[in-house]
């Protein structure tokens, strides 16, 4: 069960990530229209950070669990859909 549940919190992290990365190309891109801003910088920086984080402590940790229960599916289900809002809304 932990395989189906890695890949689906995995492409949650992926569209998340790609959303991250592809606000920081425009950003970079309309660096003429745009008045850097440090504590966003750090903030881009840091959700990234966390989502590598998360993902790779996914990867690493998940096997170790023996019995997936759904109240922790839910709250791994939770914290990515959570760090995907925060993603969405980096504007």
């Amino acid at each position: 069960m932990f395989e189906q549940i890695n890949l689906l919190l995995s492409f949650v992290f992926a569209l998340a990530m790609t959303h991250l990365l592809s606000t920081a190309a425009e950003l970079v891109l309309a660096r003429n229209r745009v008045i850097f801003s440090g504590p966003h910088a750090i903030w881009m920086f840091n959700a990234v950070l966390m989502l590598l984080t998360n993902w790779l402590t996914m990867g690493i940790g998940g096997g170790e669990i023996k019995h997936w229960t759904p109240s922790l599916i839910l709250v791994l289900f939770t914290a990515t859909i959570t760090s995907t809002w925060y993603a969405r809304h980096s504007r």
